[in-house]
């Protein structure tokens, strides 16, 4: 350990970072060096990096790099909520922005959208999905609904006076309605809205977008609320062409990899299953981001419905775990391309 602190002057930050890791003191040497040469804990543990090598993954610590090169100054769209609804809501079928509640007081929403206010949505029944403006990994997400016993949220009941206060203490947060998912992502696993995370990728070669890897998310009773893999949920690759779903992984909670046929929870089919709508997916997301060629590089969450599909978020410079679990992203030509393009590899 003493040898790793004194190699920590190569990559101070990165290195300071990886040592707050709630796995980082139960590595091994071999681990350990990795995590010098720019891969998280996290990943080296997932990747099995100790034991196989690197054979094409993208190191976490190029992840800053491919920031500052991507999407060419367009980041703020898709890091900000309320940009990315008010860009976003005229080119792909996005939840409606109800209001937004700002120092704990409820505002407008979209401009294009007459709005509602979060305590009638609640009274006409609706269930809702209050989220940070700011932010990822399914962090502050509260799903709200009213029944006879209370207000739920999340895991909670509160009564009149403490949603209140609930609310009063929340600050720059969207309001939308819950999108009711497709009854073969809801027969899953019912806990969660199950999202695809679609990426996105402008081949530097040909100039064309193109969809380089789909994950498909589910969420389990260690991921409750979401289906958030960082916080243990399962997520089984999408082949582009068909549509059918691969084996599932998700990792256990020291981070080495679990693979799955069926979910672990309920037991459900997954690996040979099709994803509804993927026809529509794939060909409306390259129809329309062809028209916005700036937007190079974005992992797209994507709730399917019964027969269309709702964009919820564009993730500039998406983490690499949901990806890199199922394949190195250098196996991929056009990620190999993007990435030599962008400075961020030399192979």
């Amino acid at each position: 350990m003493k040898k790793f602190v004194f190699a920590v002057g190569r990559r101070p930050r990165f290195i300071r970072v990886a040592m707050r890791s709630p796995i980082f003191r139960g590595l091994g040497l071999k681990e350990l060096v990795w995590v010098l040469r720019g891969f998280n804990p996290e990943s080296v543990r997932l990747l099995g990096l100790a034991e196989n090598g690197n054979s094409g993954y993208v190191r976490d610590i190029d992840k800053k790099r491919v920031s500052r090169a991507a999407n060419k100054g367009f980041s703020n769209v898709l890091g900000n909520k309320i940009e990315f609804q008010y860009f976003f809501e005229n080119i792909f079928r996005v939840p409606p922005l109800y209001c937004l509640v700002l120092s704990g007081k409820i505002s407008r929403g979209s401009p294009n959208y007459p709005g509602k206010d979060l305590h009638d949505a609640l009274e006409e029944g609706e269930q809702l999905v209050l989220k940070p403006v700011f932010g990822g990994m399914s962090r502050g997400i509260h799903f709200v609904h009213q029944k006879e016993d209370g207000y739920h949220v999340n895991d909670r009941v509160l009564d009149a006076t403490e949603f209140r206060t609930f609310v009063s203490g929340l600050d720059s947060y969207m309001v939308c309605p819950k999108i009711e998912q497709h009854a073969d992502l809801s027969r899953i696993f019912p806990e969660t809205t199950n999202t695809v995370r679609v990426l996105t990728v402008r081949d530097p070669l040909t100039g064309r977008i193109g969809i380089a890897m789909a994950i498909q998310n589910f969420g389990t009773r260690r991921s409750l609320p979401t289906d958030n893999f960082s916080r243990g949920g399962v997520c089984a690759r999408v082949d582009v062409s068909t549509g059918v779903y691969g084996k599932a992984v998700r990792h256990a909670v020291d981070w080495r990899k679990e693979t799955y046929r069926e979910h672990p929870d309920t037991g459900e089919p997954i690996t040979g299953l099709k994803l509804p709508n993927w026809e529509l997916v794939k060909s409306t997301m390259i129809d329309r981001l062809e028209q916005y060629p700036f937007f190079d590089f974005v992992g797209w969450d994507i709730v399917i419905s019964a027969d269309d599909f709702f964009v919820i978020e564009g993730n500039h410079n998406p983490g690499n775990f949901l990806t890199q679990a199922h394949q190195p992203l250098l196996d991929l030509p056009e990620l190999q391309r993007f990435y030599r393009e962008k400075g961020v590899v030399d192979r």
